[in-house]
């Protein structure tokens, strides 16, 4: 082991005694496996050795990462000791960097891929999740960063994202750059900006005025825009508290009508119509309250209350025909509940 480095992994030995602990593992990788690798590189027939398996659940986390490397990373490949360029992946990857530093978005990104015929590792088309897993990886710009994962429990070898559990080793340079280090961090400090500001931030996702401007006065997070689609009737479009729409959580806000909205801030800002321009320059956020009020936050400092009235909306946001619709349904439906009520009865004074 002497002279052993973690980011010059010692992969190509016949034969390796490596002391973890109480454990002794022999590790035998020899040229034909080397080899086959390149072979079913070629062949994209990627599937890892079983071996390379077994021997990183038997080692340390970071001891695993430096011996046994991630074989499959889309623009390298393993040439036993390093990682090598394969150039045409390498040109895919650097135009994915190239589109997002010029402001392309990924959606677009994913479809110019999917034009170009070009495919992952396992042959499926990528996605923006995966471009953003490449954008975020240090590999590209030649850099390695150890321990990323740990595996938590060693019966089930259920792997953890480290989150500051466990130590992480940074190495530069220990392979050949795709992209330089100065793209590869400016699109860090880019991907941290855009998510904190959010949609308006990306390029290419559609935003409105009321984007990010509306605050939940229950839990604190923001509105988001929704239409709900009739069969009869003209779509619905209101703002509902991000909450209400995640999974497994309830928000007691209650939700927002555009139409009725733009009335309502309207009436709060003095004008006799919804001015976009002037909300947007004017207007710093919005807090939606109990019962179904709203509190608009001025950039000068001024704070207005004013309730978003539902009376009479329908009848303004439905055409007539619609409304004489629902109407019949209401009357049916409560035809229906007086019939069976009234069986109900006469099935009770048969039985006495």
């Amino acid at each position: 082991m002497s002279g052993w480095l973690p980011g010059n992994p010692l992969f190509s030995c016949s034969e390796m005694l490596i002391f973890t602990g109480f454990v002794v593992i022999f590790i035998t990788t020899d040229n034909e496996s080397n080899k086959k690798f390149k072979e079913n590189r070629k062949k994209k027939n990627n599937k890892p050795d079983i071996r390379l398996q077994v021997l990183r659940c038997s080692l340390p986390d970071f001891v695993a990462d430096s011996l046994c490397p991630a074989l499959f990373i889309y623009g390298y490949e393993w040439d036993g000791e390093k990682y090598v360029i394969v150039p045409e992946e390498a040109e895919i990857v650097r135009l994915m960097f190239s589109n997002y530093v010029s402001g392309i978005p990924l959606e677009s990104t994913v479809r110019q891929l999917k034009e170009m015929g070009v495919k992952t590792l396992r042959g499926y088309d990528f996605t923006s999740v995966q471009i953003t897993y490449i954008l975020q990886n240090e590999r590209y710009c030649g850099d390695k960063l150890l321990q990323k994962r740990f595996v938590e429990d060693y019966i089930s070898h259920r792997e953890k994202m480290n989150e500051g559990e466990l130590p992480m080793y940074y190495i530069e340079d220990c392979h050949e750059a795709i992209v330089d280090r100065s793209t590869f961090r400016w699109v860090q400090e880019e991907i941290r900006r855009r998510r904190s500001e959010g949609h308006t931030a990306h390029p290419g996702i559609k935003t409105y005025c009321f984007t990010n401007k509306i605050f939940c006065g229950e839990c604190g997070r923001t509105y988001a825009r929704a239409i709900n689609h009739y069969k009869v009737m003209p779509p619905c479009v209101y703002w509902t508290c991000k909450t209400k729409k995640t999974k497994g959580e309830s928000c007691k806000s209650k939700n927002l009508p555009e139409e009725a909205l733009k009335k309502a801030i309207a009436k709060a800002m003095g004008t006799p119509e919804f001015d976009e321009a002037a909300f947007t320059e004017q207007v710093e956020k919005i807090i939606s309250v109990e019962p179904r009020d709203i509190i608009l936050h001025f950039h000068d400092g001024r704070t207005v209350r004013e309730p978003v009235v539902m009376k009479g909306y329908k009848k303004e946001h439905y055409p007539p025909e619609v409304l004489a619709y629902r109407a019949e349904q209401r009357r049916l439906k409560k035809l229906r509940k007086e019939a069976e009520g009234s069986g109900k009865d006469n099935s009770d004074t048969g039985n006495d």
